[in-house]
């Protein structure tokens, strides 16, 4: 026979609720940050994938329209511009950062690279080795002068000498950290 005092316990008690609704949040909270840092790590590009990139799009450009195209680096909006002859802009290849552009160190150098000629300087009076380009310039013909790509980004520097109508990458890549 049932005990007269004892009342059956139906349902869950307060401090029962309140954990399960904590970790729920707790949940959604660890979800949450970890969409967003997939979504940035998506976004964020290295600059120099984003160099070649923008690369091979110039040249793809100049070869598709027949016409010289041009690729240059706009640092202010921190993209790569390909225009053509009569300075149109065609198309920005944007390098995505998580900091705003004046904070950003990010800076990319296109240089002229040493005259090769059977391993001397045919043209020794000449000094523009290492002097930076403003834009680089690509020939529907499918040529173009070899040039150095620098990326510079804080402690960090890239460079590459690039032949762009042939494999991009004409030497192994240079990083000092």
């Amino acid at each position: 026979m049932p005990h007269a005092n004892c009342r059956e316990v139906r349902g869950f008690s307060l401090i029962e609720i309140v954990l399960v609704f904590a970790l729920i949040g707790v949940a959604t909270a660890v979800t949450i940050v970890n969409f967003d840092m997939l979504g940035e790590s998506g976004n964020s590009e290295p600059p120099e994938n984003v160099a070649l990139h923008a690369i091979r799009t110039a040249r793809i450009a100049a070869i598709s329209e027949q016409e010289w195209t041009y690729l240059s680096w706009n640092k202010e909006e921190r993209a790569f511009e390909i225009s053509t002859l009569n300075g149109n802009v065609v198309e920005k290849i944007v390098v995505e950062r998580g900091v705003s552009a004046n904070e950003d160190p990010l800076e990319v150098i296109f240089e002229s690279p040493a005259s090769e000629f059977h391993n001397r300087t045919p043209f020794e009076f000449r000094q523009d080795v290492g002097s930076p380009l403003k834009r680089i310039a690509f020939s529907p013909q499918r040529a173009s002068t070899p040039f150095i790509l620098r990326i510079l980004d804080g402690s960090i520097e890239y460079s590459r000498r690039i032949d762009p109508f042939s494999s991009l990458p004409i030497q192994p890549e240079e990083a000092s950290r």
